[in-house]
């Protein structure tokens, strides 16, 4: 039986097909070939387009198409192969052969499926690589467009974290001028009671103006001030008023203090702000009253979670805690309490918990919450304890009701460069009220005349001035020996590239008493 078809039914069986005469003529091309191969052009001979070993293709072809023997065609322009058979059809020859791709034609996309008979095997390969090809053209997109939304957020977190130091900065300067001026009026010596109410008032604000702005210091990535040894329990046992008087007039305040004479190397001030912030967190969860205990315990390394999480096995730790008879927390609460902007209040702003976390951080330790719901809350502060004889005299940091030192800065001469004049004035009475010889300068002009007519003990210097920088200055009075030591003080922390390891810093809002102990320390 014969079985006539069409060109077009030949081109869906065999897209790669070829119809020669009996002496290798062809006279039809497949679809399939002229994507793939340059040429072969009807009319033309077969084997000026493909290699062929055997002496007489004619006769070669008659014993293949006689015998179904298996035909293989090389192309001489690339590496493409056919595979197939010659069938004997009238005055010649069908060549039904399909492609064996070579990698090149998948690589670059010469070949389509469209090029091979529906039943052939090699469909599957290629849609195959198709697939992977497509997977991996979708795969490098998404990483791109990935990469392109990860910039813009980085960028725009770092825009947030500029503005929000910058206005933390601006925030701070006011802060420190309320605060100064507050703190004078507390320590006059006679002063109305309704007067000492309402100074009261405006000092708790500022606090809670100070909590905000250590809010964004955070946000900004801002350090704290310069380490200094601290002796916890006396540091804490100085603060009861104040943290009294942060705790409201509902809560009672207890010290609970078993580490007598253990030193740290911290910020003063961020170690204050912290436990301030427990104290709020800690008044805000007892609305109707209760207690809030302040305690410290000594731990060995080997028993300390947070040091062994350090691998540090020797040594001992502090253990700061702040608890509260509130309503506690609950798991799910206490695994995010840390992270910044999470808040179980209506209008808290997260960051008080995630700022006490980034202060012992950055100070070698770590912070931790315990709770169960209905019984209080409690917060633990880890630091790791300085070894006084090995580290530094810890007794420098030692407040001054605890040990017999005469006025905490008798003859200490201080060159003090502030361009704000109510915070300058502030700040120099009471440094004057302490014992210190502080002399005032409103700009860095000033400032210079200054150290070229004398030497001074101390710089304490505001890094921002309005016409030139504060660390100008204290790298020109540094340079040349006209200052034993640097102090900056600034709402915002500047990069410590700009610094010099033997300065110190301390952050506005200033806290005198944090202050002091930094000037009298190594005087």
């Amino acid at each position: 039986m014969t079985i006539a078809l069409e060109p077009a039914h030949m081109n869906r069986l065999f897209p790669s097909h070829m119809v020669v005469d009996l002496h290798l003529t062809l006279l039809r091309v497949g679809d399939g070939l002229c994507s793939a191969i340059d040429g072969p052009r009807v009319g033309e001979y077969l084997l000026d387009y493909f290699h062929w070993s055997g002496a007489d293709p004619v006769a070669d072809f008659a014993r293949i198409a006689a015998s179904g023997e298996f035909l293989r065609l090389a192309c001489k322009q690339d590496r493409a192969l056919l595979d197939g058979t010659a069938v004997p059809i009238a005055n010649g020859y069908l060549l039904a052969v399909s492609q064996i791709p070579a990698m090149f034609s998948i690589e670059d996309g010469t070949l389509q499926m469209s090029d091979f008979g529906l039943a052939d095997s090699i469909v599957a390969g290629l849609l195959l690589v198709a697939m992977q090809r497509a997977l991996l053209d979708e795969s490098s997109q998404m990483a791109a467009e990935l990469a392109a939304e990860r910039e813009k957020n980085v960028y725009v977190i770092n825009r947030g974290r500029r503005f929000a130091g910058y206005t933390a900065h601006d925030f701070n300067n006011l802060l420190s001028i309320i605060k100064l001026n507050a703190t004078r009026i507390e320590q006059a010596a006679q002063i109305p009671d309704d007067v000492r109410r309402r100074n009261g008032i405006i000092l708790e604000t500022a606090e809670r103006g100070s909590e905000i702005a250590r809010s964004l210091m955070t946000l900004s990535n801002q350090k704290h001030d310069s380490p200094q040894i601290i002796a916890v329990d006396a540091l804490l046992a100085e603060q009861r008023s104040y943290f009294e008087h942060i705790a409201g007039r509902k809560a009672d305040v207890m010290l609970d203090l078993h580490a007598p004479g253990v030193t740290v190397k911290a910020s003063t001030s961020g170690l204050i702000n912290s436990v301030i912030n427990l104290v709020i967190n800690a008044r805000q969860a007892m609305p109707d009253g209760g207690m809030i205990a302040i305690g410290t315990t000594l731990e060995p390394a080997a028993f300390n979670p947070v040091a062994a999480a350090f691998g540090r096995t020797v040594g001992n730790w502090i253990v700061i805690t702040v608890s509260d008879t509130g309503y506690g927390m609950t798991e799910q609460v206490i695994r995010h309490a840390f992270e910044p902007f999470f808040s179980t209040k209506p209008h808290g702003s997260g960051m008080g918990l995630a700022s006490v976390r980034e202060f012992a951080r950055e100070m070698g330790g770590d912070a931790c919450a315990l709770s169960n719901p209905g019984a209080g809350a409690t917060i633990r502060i880890h630091l790791p304890a300085i070894d006084a004889a090995t580290g530094a005299d810890a007794a420098s940091a030692l407040p001054a009701g605890d040990k017999p030192a005469p006025a905490r800065g008798t003859g200490i001469s201080v060159l003090l460069v502030e361009d704000e004049p109510y915070a300058l004035e502030a700040l120099s009475e009471m440094l004057e009220s302490m014992g210190f010889v502080p002399t005032c300068a409103t700009s860095v002009e000033e400032g210079r005349a200054h150290l070229e007519s004398r030497h001074f003990d101390i710089l304490l210097t505001d890094v921002k001035l309005h016409e030139a920088s504060g660390i100008d200055l204290a790298s020109l009075a540094w340079r040349d020996r006209l200052v034993d030591r640097v102090i900056l003080m600034s709402g915002y922390v500047p990069d410590e590239d700009t610094l010099d390891s033997a300065w110190q810093f301390v952050r506005k809002p200033l806290d005198v008493e944090s202050l002091v102990h930094m000037m009298r320390a190594n005087t």
